[in-house]
């Protein structure tokens, strides 16, 4: 079963191309769009795109926002993932996992040389 990554330069241009189908991705990718409107906000340069599997008929495996660039670490990458007014259970696990690696490097700093 393929896989395929679908990457679009812009919100607009993601939206018109998932809104023509037949499928209903409006919610999706509102959510989506805070995530970039989030990353843009912060100076990243995010990119909107769905995971798809090729089979017939296509399946839709989940929205992203992927960054080309510099990739959001830290407190950065913490509030593009709690940025939607609801944030999905990936959102809040990747929030979390974050948040634990920022305490743990603050209660066990690395040795400067």
């Amino acid at each position: 079963m393929a896989v395929k990554t679908i990457i679009y330069k812009t919100y607009g241009e993601c939206r018109n191309s998932f809104l023509s189908s037949a499928l209903d991705f409006e919610e999706t990718l509102d959510h989506e769009r805070e995530h970039f409107d989030k990353a843009v906000a912060l100076g990243y340069n995010p990119v909107y795109g769905f995971r798809v599997i090729l089979d017939f008929p296509p399946v839709i495996l989940a929205g992203l926002v992927d960054f080309e660039g510099r990739v959001p670490e830290g407190q950065d990458l913490i509030d593009i993932c709690l940025a939607p007014k609801n944030p999905g259970e990936h959102d809040h696990s990747l929030a979390e996992k974050t948040r634990s690696e920022l305490t743990q490097q603050k209660n066990n700093p690395m040795p400067r040389s």
